[in-house]
């Protein structure tokens, strides 16, 4: 019946994303890290990623650097995001805790002119601090903050994924990070001085700077064959579902009405019924925002119908099949 439905209706059916995810790298939060090197220099910065924690780790470094020698870290602290230069490294704090086994886009700039430093958690301001003045950036871990040279019971390490590192040698605009953490860049953006984007994959023990700057990051006992993993789509929303979709719905049998609850908040659906032969039998406007509705079979005769919900803004749909137990007047 589905192949009778796409005839009949003017509209395409979600089947899901379909784009080809990208890599990221997992570090387990007990021994790997990515070292990129001591030539970074940055008097000013903005350092974002894109991080899925696990939920486990709590020291949880980012883009940061050592204790003796260069002690700068972004980092989140059981899994609430925070930075700073020198102990305690929380000049910003975000207020609540990420997600965990969910990709967040997190960015921190600082300015070492007027030492201000400022959290954001996609693309939207958490948090605002003064920092010291006249820091400057020049080792550069990713996923590890060491405290003492050789030491990985001291390396303050990430559990979970990084993805789309960029690392800039300015501070970047409120509008500049939330028009673009989910744009796709190609390294040669002005003021790009360090850009990785893990697409190096399976077999390869470098992280590679896509800016041409040399910052190659070495991957330090990461398993080369495994911990390369599907990483986040840049240029890819994650903030809003693609095409709707019907997440559930009851009940079913149903002598009346049957209650479908949508995956977001719509602002323009149709909601149709159709019988078991794919024709149309009934239908109604229902304007939003809401990602709830319903529809009434009063009347149908017994048997199996298709309930359809529409989005009038994409023409996107999704239906369910529900059984509908004799009349009901």
């Amino acid at each position: 019946m589905k192949r009778l439905l796409l005839l009949v209706i003017p509209a395409l059916l979600c089947w899901g994303n379909t784009s080809n995810a990208q890599t990221a790298l997992n570090f387990d939060g007990e021994n790997n890290y990515v070292n990129a090197g001591t030539s970074f220099n940055l008097t000013s910065y903005t350092k974002e990623v894109w991080v899925n924690w696990d939920g486990v780790s709590n020291q949880n470094n980012l883009v940061s650097g050592t204790l003796d020698e260069n002690d700068h870290a972004f980092w989140a602290r059981s899994g609430q995001l925070r930075a700073g230069h020198g102990e305690p490294f929380g000049t910003v704090i975000d207020p609540e805790t990420l997600p965990v086994n969910e990709w967040v886009h997190a960015a921190v700039t600082y300015d070492g002119n007027t030492a201000e430093m400022v959290l954001y958690k996609n693309g939207v301001e958490v948090a605002r601090g003064i920092d010291k003045t006249g820091f400057v950036v020049s080792h550069v871990l990713l996923g590890a903050f060491r405290k003492e040279p050789g030491s990985p019971g001291d390396l303050n390490l990430l559990g979970g994924q990084l993805d789309d590192v960029r690392i800039w040698d300015h501070v970047r605009t409120p509008d500049e990070i939330n028009d673009n953490y989910q744009a796709c860049l190609d390294g040669t953006e002005e003021g790009l001085v360090a850009f990785y984007d893990f697409e190096d994959g399976a077999g390869s023990s470098v992280a590679s700077d896509l800016t041409g700057n040399g910052h190659d990051g070495t991957l330090i006992d990461f398993d080369i064959d495994n911990d390369w993993v599907e990483g986040i789509n840049c240029g890819e929303d994650t903030s809003e579902p693609e095409c709707i979709e019907i997440t559930s719905f009851y009940p079913n049998p149903t002598w009346n009405r049957v209650y479908l609850n949508l995956n977001a908040n719509y602002n323009s659906l149709q909601v149709r019924v159709y019988n078991s032969y794919g024709y149309y039998v009934r239908g109604k406007y229902v304007s939003g925002p809401t990602d709830k509705v319903y529809a009434s079979l009063r009347g149908l005769s017994r048997g199996y119908y298709y309930v359809l919900v529409l989005d009038c803004e994409t023409w996107k749909y999704d239906y369910v099949r529900v059984y509908k137990r004799g009349y009901y007047c």
